[in-house]
């Protein structure tokens, strides 16, 4: 089965993991689960330490860990005592829990056919191979690293290494730092440039830039303005604008407080936008973007999904979100027939001052995508219908919604509009 075969559940403030017939495949009996595919081992926390099991739910690894990374290249590193060490995908220690810090295994093929990690030991970093030995000493103040190659700090100078601790970059006074796979930023003071280590090709600029979302970033000055270039650091736009976002699928949003629009990179064609105070909204007429950080979002007819935001980088894959601070109520207005894609990726940011999210479904709600809302649920504390819809909502939202469905009264939601107003 694919991963969007499965699909978590909740049992009294529990999570589990259930297939595409609603099989049990784990009992819901844990914090958080990390599932990937059905070939990889799962994570799953329980009272605040992570294992392992399968996806037949036998147990791989006792929940003794204090983190557990995302299970990569057939392994994961692991915490326990407060120091770090790698296990298998059987759950076998590979390196021991010797180590200040530790990131995941890089993929052999860029490293000689050999995997290699970075670890911190006594403050120094350095790289080992899936034996525990050392491949790259423990010599360096400060060390990240990107398929095989790695910014190195050491007396307040930069560099950068390969996996045989050879230089590609001498130690220089700027910093230095990954903004794509081959692509490097050089920072000194206030002066920009970059490198292309594939092409050796140098770029000289007067903007700073984030990491690159595919072939685009964004630049930005120091007075807060960005522009969008792609991987010859060419601006692309005429004019700078007061903020953007690199979506998803190769465009951008770009919004100022008098003029909005979506902009393809590479066509360099742009369309108009609508916004309003928290959304702003796609020439589609089914897809949002939102802006801004509040506590109750009310989700107009027609909206079906969700702009997708880049964010950061895990294990070399790009996750994308929407990030939801504070979130108290989400309500989709009467007129809302579909719920589409993108809703599964708005994310509650993990704050103790995070309140669990009530959903407001309208009499109209004909149509839920399956996955969504799925990441969002451990935040979920309610899902309210209509008085009296409950059997006809049912067959509508997805198994793992059920178990927080409540009827509301009109009386209810016209208090809870005034609220929002």
């Amino acid at each position: 089965m694919a991963k969007t075969d499965y699909h978590i559940f909740v049992e009294n403030g529990k999570i589990g993991l259930k297939d595409a017939t609603d099989r049990v495949v784990l009992f819901a009996v844990y914090d958080s689960i990390v599932f990937i595919d059905a070939d990889t081992p799962i994570c799953v926390c329980k009272d605040d330490r992570w294992g392992l099991t399968d996806i037949q739910g036998w147990t791989i690894a006792d929940t003794k860990y204090e983190y557990m990374s995302t299970p990569c290249n057939g392994s994961m590193a692991v915490r326990i005592n407060e120091k770090w060490g790698f296990i298998d995908y059987k759950g076998k220690e590979i390196v021991p829990p010797i180590y200040d810090f530790a990131e995941g295994f890089t993929n052999a093929e860029y490293c000689s056919g050999t995997s290699c990690a970075l670890v911190q030991k006594d403050g120094k970093w350095g790289t080992i191979n899936t034996k525990g030995e050392v491949v790259i000493p423990f010599e360096y103040d400060w060390a990240r690293g990107c398929k095989g190659r790695f910014v190195v700090e050491k007396g307040n100078k930069c560099g950068i290494i390969n996996h045989k601790n050879e230089f590609i970059i001498p130690f220089v006074d700027d910093a230095l730092c990954f903004i794509d796979d081959d692509i490097i930023e050089i920072t000194y003071e206030s002066k920009y440039g970059a490198m292309n280590l594939a092409t050796k090709k140098k770029y000289e600029f007067d903007f700073g830039v984030e990491e690159f979302y595919g072939d685009y970033t964004i630049a930005f000055t120091n007075k807060g303005d960005d522009n969008i270039v792609d991987k010859d650091f060419n601006l692309l736009l005429p004019e700078w604008h007061e903020n953007m976002e690199i979506l998803e699928n190769g465009k951008a949003v770009v919004i100022d407080e008098k003029e909005c629009f979506l902009y393809d990179c590479a066509s360099g064609k742009s369309e108009e936008c609508q916004q309003d105070d928290t959304f702003v909204y796609f020439p589609d007429g089914k897809t949002v973007y939102w802006k801004s950080l509040c506590e109750h979002l009310c989700i107009r007819p027609g909206i079906e999904n969700m702009a997708y935001r880049a964010s950061c980088s895990v294990n070399n894959n790009i996750i994308r979100y929407q990030r939801a601070y504070n979130l108290k109520t989400l309500e989709f207005m009467e007129g809302v027939t579909t719920i589409g894609t993108g809703w599964e990726e708005i994310r509650m940011a993990e704050s103790k001052y995070t309140p669990e999210v009530e959903i407001y479904l309208p009499s109209t709600l004909k149509s839920v995508n399956p996955e969504a809302f799925s990441r969002m649920i451990t935040m979920i504390r309610c899902v309210y219908v209509p008085k009296g819809m409950t059997e006809t909502m049912l067959p509508i939202l997805p198994s793992h919604l059920r178990p927080y469905i409540k009827e509301r009264s009109k009386g209810f939601l016209n208090f809870l509009k005034k609220l929002i107003k």
